[in-house]
């Protein structure tokens, strides 16, 4: 890790500690009490709380009050998938959400299916679950619900679910509780998310969430705004969640018995 990646991370840990519009307490302990928002009353904060990748991504994503708007134009060779992702992790349970608007997306007949979406990653190969509203030449218009899971450096078989939708703009969202990822969204604009569909999913940290457009190998146009977005787990941070920590130093706990045994040894052997 090199001294920028060193300075983002302090200074998130910074951010996380100082800035109560960003992350508070709220829930009861083990529950989600933790969360990061992002909207018109604290936007600035989300520049240095994600990074952008994808096609031309200093054109194609644009910073706006409250989220993101992406702009990906048509009939350009090399457009792929373009959005931002999280410096921060979280662990335990969790719900991300976001609001979404179609601004221009249109139907394709090539493709996998073009619009917009959010994913939450564990990173090594371990797992990755994928919700999207997309346009598609297929199925038709819906929700794309897709999770895998890694074991041993091995991607096993995916989960995948369409469930339609007519609707341009909305809210939608993923929520982990202990091994199900429970897929959320509205039946229409303005009513409170509801399961859509649930998979089975792992227990693990989550590295970093996704906010993306995507043309789905199509040559049309995506213009989206992803906006008033919200996370909330049971620990979110800029460094190491307090249980990989104490994960990683479980071996202390044998320390001492192990070391114990060695000096009474030794000293039996001494006085002999």
């Amino acid at each position: 890790m090199d001294g920028r990646c060193l300075h983002r991370a302090d200074y998130l840990v910074c951010l996380f500690s100082c800035l109560p519009l960003c992350f508070c307490g709220q829930g009861t302990a083990g529950e989600m009490k933790q969360s990061v928002k992002i909207d018109a009353s604290n936007w600035r904060v989300q520049r240095n709380m994600f990074g952008t990748y994808g096609y031309r991504p200093q054109q194609s994503v644009l910073t706006e009050a409250g989220g993101f708007r992406f702009w990906l134009p048509a009939g350009m060779d090399g457009v792929t998938q373009t959005g931002v992702y999280s410096y921060f992790v979280f662990a335990g349970d969790f719900e991300v959400t976001c609001s979404y608007e179609f601004l221009n997306v249109q139907s394709p007949k090539t493709g996998r299916g073009n619009g917009v979406g959010l994913a939450v990653d564990v990173g090594d190969e371990g797992g990755r679950a994928v919700l999207q509203r997309l346009e598609t030449p297929f199925d038709g218009s819906g929700y794309s619900l897709f999770s895998w899971l890694g074991e041993g450096g091995e991607r096993t078989a995916g989960q995948y679910h369409f469930v339609p939708t007519s609707s341009k703009g909305g809210r939608m969202g993923l929520r982990r509780l202990s091994k199900d990822l429970i897929f959320l969204a509205p039946d229409t604009p303005g009513e409170p998310l509801h399961e859509i569909g649930r998979h089975t999913f792992t227990k693990e940290t989550i590295r970093t969430v996704q906010f993306f457009a995507d043309p789905g190998g199509s040559p049309m146009a995506v213009h989206a705004r992803l906006r008033d977005i919200e996370v909330q787990a049971e620990e979110i941070t800029g460094g190491v969640p307090q249980r990989d920590a104490a994960a990683n130093w479980w071996w202390l706990w044998l320390l001492f018995p192990a070391s114990s045994a060695v000096l009474l040894v030794w000293r039996w052997r001494a006085n002999r």
